[in-house]
């Protein structure tokens, strides 16, 4: 019986070992790797989740001199009873210098803009939404996220790791170790740098969820393969070159 027992025992901690080391490694790099963004020009625009609501935040790409924008907390009623201070779509228009997005407004899911600097946002005009499907809401507002493919190459996921293709040749980029959930684990691609240089990919698990890893977003180097940690969990960033 004690046999059993140590090779249970024995079992248990080689699994412990081959789902924690991964992950240590991968800590122990991705902190090496964190002058990875000291080199990132232009700025970013995004949203973060403040106090369980999504307000809209500008920062340089190199994490530098972040600054609040907006944020509807408390604004967020909706004329049906429910309320909702998230900010959704967004788009800054660098020729007029003016930031429009999606928001609750006197009760109606509006369109909204502001300057940075201001602290009241203008009226613009009513949302109007298209239903697909279920719920998926199509607002009139242009955006100009990053996205994860242009002229010469496209990145994408599967089963959990990331792949790039260029120039016809398919290359895994970050191979995911875990158990694999579609929605739950693995790597996620979010979008390319204005250069093509970097890669802003999020990280939703490794291990049934969140249970020993928490979501975070990363940086790629495409060019060394390196990672570091990014900006907040936010997949709807707009990254502008000054």
């Amino acid at each position: 019986m004690k046999i059993i027992r140590k090779k249970v025992l024995s079992v248990a901690v080689i699994i412990i070992l081959i789902l924690f080391i991964p992950l240590i490694i991968n800590r122990i790099s991705i902190l090496i790797n964190s002058k990875i963004i000291d080199d990132l020009s232009g700025e970013i625009y995004y949203t973060k989740r403040v106090d369980e609501s999504l307000a809209l935040y500008k920062s340089d790409a190199n994490m530098k001199n972040e600054k609040l924008i907006y944020n509807n907390k408390g604004n967020g009623k909706l004329k049906s009873g429910e309320s909702n201070d998230n900010i959704g779509d967004f788009g800054f228009f660098p020729e007029i210098g003016k930031i429009e997005f999606e928001a609750v407004y006197n009760g109606k899911w509006s369109i909204l803009g502001i300057k940075e600097g201001e602290t009241k946002p203008i009226y613009i005009r009513e949302s109007k939404e298209v239903k697909v499907l279920d719920n998926y809401r199509v607002v009139e507002i242009d955006t100009d996220y990053i996205r994860c493919k242009n002229a010469n190459l496209e990145i994408y996921e599967k089963q959990g790791s990331l792949y790039m293709k260029k120039n016809g040749q398919e290359k895994c980029i970050k191979r995911f170790i875990g158990m694999y959930s579609e929605k739950f684990t693995g790597y996620r691609p979010v979008g390319l740098s204005p250069d093509g240089k970097y890669l802003v990919y999020s990280n939703l698990g490794a291990f049934l969820g969140t249970i020993i890893h928490e979501k975070k977003q990363y940086i790629m180097d495409l060019k060394t393969g390196k990672s570091t940690e990014y900006i907040s969990f936010s997949s709807d960033i707009q990254w502008v070159l000054q």
